[in-house]
């Protein structure tokens, strides 16, 4: 008791300056933050004084660092001092049931500085600080008390949420300068895209109307792009004179099947002519009409001159050849051969037969050609006459051939190559009052025929027919690949016709 009675007897001043000695404030030092201390980049944001402030507050002023210090630890007294007269003045009033409770009242004031310190420190530190600083420190400080209330009513930070930092008219303009550019883009987009066109449409009514007409174009589009890939075909007419002109077309000689399966040579037989099919337009054609007698005549086509038009996809073309005799002779023998007025007698002449490969058999107006003997003769071979079994009689009876037959009736010349030598196509081909050669007796024709005679009086009439098989059958060869190829190309052509349908109606569907 006696102790208790000691320590109730010193002053408020004594305990304070006890307390103060056994907690060491009056020789308390603030520790150096090293360069390493990881919150030193931050003090300036969360209102912890770095290193460098304190560095720049020690080297700007010493006086006032001692000042702030002293005025820190006499604070502290101050606080101690008050506190403890106030529990001395609740103990005088109450007893003290145990001890427990002074070692209480003791030991609080150690967390009383360690609350109050950095509350101790104001305005002079925060003065120093740049105006940056300040700024970033209003964001985290949002009002100038910590008690003032915020301002939740708005999703936006106001001036007062931001601690006295002010708008900048700097967002408005970037703001405004971010819209211009979208309009001018805009304005490009619609004027130089179909999107404004669309729109416009839109607007007046006539969207509909403008993706009927897209859809129009697309197709004449591709039309016109197929009718340009497209192989373009015509059909030529050749007719001429004499008749029985035998054609050729780019040099050769052309053939057609008949139909008896039977080929012959293309000639003009008739007034109407004769026609060719499926012709390459882009290519020249050559036309050449030749006759035993004449002069031959040729005319070239060229893509120009058809008649017709990629809209119709028909091309035409008619040629007229009129062959000119070689010579008044030959002119003046002509038209005696072909008076059919002039019976006062017959005249005759002579065939010869090539074939490629030989040994080819021979029909001679619808008969077998035989010799006298009666044995088949086969090509080559050169005859003036032939002999024909008479029914009747079971014997084989002599004949000429005349050159004078009737008008485009004439002899009638059939080939066949035996199946032992190889397989070819029958050939057959006319021998008419035109297609003769008259090779002059002496070698050139006379001035003038003698008295009672005339021109074909001086004539050896003969008839050479060649026949190449090989070359007929290289020739349908070639003719059926043609087609072939054609065919392939008009199934792709409409293949491609049929996808882009197909699409356009999907497209449509869509819009």
């Amino acid at each position: 008791m006696a102790d208790d009675s000691k320590k109730n007897s010193q002053s408020v001043d004594d305990i304070v300056d006890g307390i103060v000695d056994d907690l060491g404030i009056e020789d308390q030092q603030v520790p150096e933050e090293t360069k390493d201390d990881p919150m030193a980049g931050l003090g300036g944001v969360f209102n912890i004084p770095t290193s460098s402030k304190r560095r720049k507050k020690k080297s700007s002023t010493k006086s006032s660092e001692s000042e702030d210090s002293g005025e820190e630890e006499l604070s502290k007294k101050e606080r101690l001092r008050k506190k403890l007269k106030e529990e001395s003045a609740a103990t005088s009033e109450e007893s003290v049931k145990d001890e427990p409770e002074e070692e209480a009242v003791a030991e609080e004031p150690k967390e009383e500085p360690k609350k109050e310190a950095p509350k101790a420190k104001k305005s002079s530190s925060k003065k120093d600080s740049s105006s940056d600083a300040k700024e970033i420190a209003g964001i985290f400080t949002p009002s100038a008390t910590d008690d003032a209330p915020l301002d939740y009513s708005s999703d936006y930070l106001d001036e007062d949420d931001l601690g006295g930092h002010k708008k900048s008219g700097t967002n408005m303009v970037l703001v405004g300068i971010i819209l211009i550019l979208l309009a001018v883009l805009g304005g490009v987009v619609v004027q130089f895209t179909d999107l404004g066109d669309d729109l416009g449409a839109l607007f007046r009514g006539e969207l509909r109307e403008k993706r009927q007409a897209e859809v129009a174009k697309e197709e004449a589009d591709f039309k016109a792009a197929q009718l340009a890939k497209m192989e373009k075909f015509g059909t030529l007419n050749v007719t001429g004179s004499p008749m029985h002109s035998l054609v050729k077309l780019n040099g050769e000689v052309q053939y057609a099947p008949t139909s008896s399966g039977t080929w012959r040579e293309l000639r003009v037989s008739s007034a109407s002519g004769t026609t060719f099919r499926n012709l390459k337009i882009k290519q020249p054609q050559t036309v050449e009409l030749s006759l035993p007698g004449y002069k031959p005549d040729s005319f070239e086509l060229t893509e120009g001159m058809w008649d017709g038009s990629e809209e119709s996809g028909t091309y035409t073309k008619r040629i007229t050849l009129d062959l000119v005799p070689e010579s008044l002779a030959n002119q003046a023998e002509m038209e005696k051969r072909m008076d059919t007025s002039d019976t006062d007698g017959d005249y005759y002449g002579t065939i010869t037969i090539n074939t490629i490969p030989a040994g080819a058999q021979i029909i001679f107006n619808n008969h077998p050609l035989v010799d006298k003997k009666g044995e088949p003769l086969v090509s080559p071979v050169t005859f003036s006459e032939y002999y024909v079994k008479n029914e009747k009689t079971n014997k084989l009876e002599k004949k000429e051939i005349n050159v004078d037959t009737p008008p485009d009736v004439g002899h009638k010349i059939e080939l066949k190559i035996p199946e032992e030598v190889g397989e070819f196509v029958p050939f057959a081909t006319p021998v008419q009052r035109q297609m003769w050669t008259c090779e002059w007796k002496d070698g050139s024709a006379p001035d003038a025929p003698a008295k009672g005679k005339s021109f074909r009086d001086y004539c050896d009439y003969k008839f050479s027919f060649d026949m190449d098989f090989k070359g007929l059958k290289t020739y349908i060869e070639r003719r059926e690949a043609e087609k072939e190829r054609i065919r392939l190309k008009n199934e792709k052509m409409a293949a491609e016709v049929e996808a882009f349908n197909a699409a356009a109606a999907e497209k449509a569907a869509k819009k």
